[in-house]
């Protein structure tokens, strides 16, 4: 028996080394627990940016309806902007939109697009680090003539 496990035994004899299992389960829940809080934080992140994300859309979907029921309007892009930052909820403020319209005005049969872009600086709340993106950005073109 080499000097180790004699030590082992002595120690265990005279109860300094507890011969039960008790506590293992609490250990055990301890390395665990942290990647299931790390999971459920990731997916929480994902969870609001894909929120913030579908708001976007309601927005700008927005935008896109109005400019197709006012063509007039759509021409003058500054009614169609309106009505996209207002489609946002009041928390979304810092929310950017641009409308830009490619026409020639009273040339008879031409096409009128618009493109309208909607932007907003998402900040990840625990997860900076795995590259996700720090500005949301969503495009669309209408042909309205």
């Amino acid at each position: 028996m080499n000097r180790i496990s004699r030590l082992t035994s002595w120690l265990s004899r005279h109860g300094m080394i507890p011969r039960g299992r008790d506590g293992v389960a609490a250990a055990e829940f301890a390395v665990i627990g942290g990647v299931i809080l790390v999971i459920l934080f990731a997916v929480f992140d994902f969870g609001l940016w894909i929120w913030q994300r579908m708001l976007l859309e309601g927005a700008l979907t927005a935008g896109v309806h109005y400019a197709q029921v006012f063509p007039g309007d759509a021409v003058h892009t500054q009614n169609v902007l309106n009505v996209m930052l207002s489609a946002l909820p009041p928390g979304m403020s810092s929310a950017t939109a641009t409308a830009n319209c490619t026409c020639t005005p009273g040339a008879p049969g031409a096409r009128v697009y618009v493109t309208l872009t909607i932007s907003y600086p998402y900040s990840p709340l625990y997860f900076t680090a795995l590259g996700a993106s720090d500005l949301q950005s969503l495009q669309y073109v209408v042909r309205i003539q």
